[in-house]
């Protein structure tokens, strides 16, 4: 009957530990979890900001503004040289 009981508090023990283990485990887990939701995040905050970045490149407003920058006209303006 004794060596019942102790083999019965290991038993009990050794699930104990390994309970243990496994909460640890899944905590550790749930951390990393949303590190990389928060890590997501901040990446598809920069792709969106990239992407507008883009659109704006493609307009002939920034077009105008850089030929501007180069010295270019377009037809029909005059460029006027103010010192």
């Amino acid at each position: 009957m004794r060596l019942l009981f102790i083999a019965g508090c290991a038993l009990a023990l050794w699930i104990g530990v390994l309970d243990a283990e496994a909460i640890w485990h899944n905590a550790q887990l749930s951390r990393q979890e949303k590190a990389v939701i928060q890590q997501t995040a901040v990446e598809k905050a920069q792709a969106a900001k990239l992407q507008q970045q883009i659109e704006y490149y493609q307009t002939s407003e920034y077009r105008q503004i850089q030929a501007h920058i180069m010295g270019l006209s377009a037809p029909g303006e005059t460029e006027i040289v103010v010192h």
